[in-house]
């Protein structure tokens, strides 16, 4: 089943509105805080705003742009990215593990990376922001997983404020590295 979003997903109080299992087409849709995915496909077929919400498991796919204040990766699940996608907003990963297989992410926002995890395979353009945050482990970028193509082509910046950002694929480098 399959569904196309113009609108917005929010709640309030502890309440969530969870998207669990179908293909939902964002076409200009929002998720707030107290929305999340939690196992359904969401297709970004132009934009998609994320304002707080969280990617618990599931897959990202399309070849549209995420905007939006946050759109945290949280918890043990499957994440899955796919297709040419565009960063435009803010995503943080806390302690997760990405699978990109044959996707791109050319990120013009930032990504802040406060966990440990792995984001397996696949290519990232940063034109932006790349920031390890707020935790003493070992976080893996490019990691080799399915034989796809992987690697980090950084014009941007990519800086270590804690732990270890560790990238283990090729890449092309005329941006910064910092580590602070």
């Amino acid at each position: 089943q399959s569904s196309t979003h113009t609108g917005v997903f929010s709640a309030s109080g502890a309440g969530h509105v969870d998207l669990v299992e179908g293909v939902h087409t964002f076409d200009g849709a929002t998720m707030d805080q107290g929305s999340r995915i939690s196992g359904a496909t969401v297709d970004v077929s132009t934009t998609a705003n994320f304002n707080g919400s969280e990617f618990v498991n599931g897959t990202l796919r399309g070849a549209g742009t995420i905007q939006g204040s946050n759109l945290r990766f949280v918890g043990g699940g499957g994440r899955n990215l796919q297709g040419t996608l565009t960063n435009a907003g803010k995503i943080s990963i806390e302690a997760a593990d990405i699978s990109a297989v044959n996707s791109t992410l050319t990120n013009n926002g930032t990504i802040d990376i406060n966990g440990t995890g792995i984001w397996r395979d696949g290519i990232v353009k940063n034109v932006g922001l790349i920031k390890k945050t707020n935790d003493a482990g070992t976080f893996q970028m490019n990691y080799s997983w399915n034989g796809g193509p992987r690697g980090l082509d950084n014009t941007g910046t990519v800086r270590a404020e804690a732990g270890i950002l560790q990238l283990r694929g090729p890449g092309t480098h005329t941006g910064t590295f910092e580590s602070l």
